[in-house]
């Protein structure tokens, strides 16, 4: 067994947040590769909590070259309160990047994030989930265009996750957004969510870290336990993921679902009914083309204007 790494832990922001937040760094061997691991950006998303601090633990008994930069909770507040958004200025943290020291709290745990970890990073993972209220299929998602857009795609297939959705753009304020301004490879992992932490989406997202770090030479891959090679995964090619973009309730009520996140639906297929309070049906939600359901909603009650689902495209 390889001497332990030591790991570094400081709060960044103390200057400029009303919560700072936590970086942990593990200095290997010298090594050219910088990796940094973020989760919780969302507060109501502990997959990637949970995956990034179960890599770091791991990654203190491995053989390490380089460095790896750990931000296991992103957003302390969110996380604190278990919300998606801040419960200081009500922003979407994932809406927020590169930042603004002069702007709300949000903006400022950006702005600290941007320049503290990812400016740092040669290699990107921000790691989500479909959170409470929603389903998702387990995926990695990249930028496939522009000058990172090779590299991206093939970090993002290193994770061995079982769907690639390879993106022609990014909407702005992402971490992909900023990282890709800044000329680094970056990578997005969805999981299942639905308000629960599934053993097999924890272990393959602890085992896809391991995997993107070996592949960059910084961890021998039979040591890390992750010398097998996954499968080809299925891929999605095309649209910007945008979740703020899916179908949205026209009503209060309930939403009933009719198709499960990851299955590929017809264009006109029914994707969910809205059921009015008294349980007639309001409206039947359709594909509007052909693809994959990429998020649906999981939560029976629904409020007007919240997300029924978002259709992907087809998968290959």
């Amino acid at each position: 067994m390889a001497d332990a790494v030591p790991v570094e832990r400081r709060l960044l922001g103390e200057d400029l947040l009303a919560e700072p937040v936590e970086l942990l760094e593990l200095r290997g061997a010298p090594g050219p590769e910088t990796v940094l691991l973020l989760g919780g950006v969302h507060g109501d998303e502990p997959e990637g909590v949970l995956a990034v601090r179960s890599a770091v633990a791991r990654l203190a008994w491995l053989a390490l070259r380089g460095t790896v930069l750990a931000v296991p909770v992103a957003n302390p507040s969110a996380w604190a309160t278990g919300r998606r958004c801040s419960p200081l200025d009500g922003a979407n943290l994932a809406r927020c990047f590169p930042g603004d020291p002069a702007g709300g709290e949000s903006a400022r745990l950006a702005h600290v994030l941007t320049e503290a970890a990812l400016s740092r990073a040669t290699v990107v993972v921000d790691l989500h989930s479909a959170g409470a209220d929603y389903a998702m299929p387990l995926f990695a998602g990249a930028l496939a265009s522009g000058a990172q857009g090779p590299e991206s795609v093939a970090t993002a297939r290193a994770l061995g996750l079982p769907l690639v959705w390879e993106h022609d753009a990014i909407g702005p304020g992402r971490t992909l957004s900023a990282a890709d301004a800044l000329g680094i490879p970056a990578v997005y992992v969805e999981c299942g969510g639905r308000g629960a932490v599934r053993g097999g989406d924890l272990d393959a997202c602890v085992a896809g870290l391991l995997r993107v770090l070996a592949r960059l030479g910084m961890v021998d891959a039979a040591a890390a336990g992750v010398a097998s090679v996954p499968p080809p995964p299925l891929t999605l090619a095309g649209d910007d993921g945008d979740v703020d973009a899916g179908i949205v309730s026209p009503v209060d009520g309930w939403c009933v679902v009719r198709r499960e996140a990851g299955e590929p639906v017809a264009a006109g297929e029914v994707v969910a009914e809205l059921l009015e309070q008294d349980g007639s049906v309001h409206c039947e939600v359709r594909a509007p083309r052909d693809g994959t359901v990429a998020m649906v909603r999981h939560r029976a009650a629904i409020a007007a204007g919240e997300l029924v689902c978002m259709i992907g495209p087809v998968a290959s």
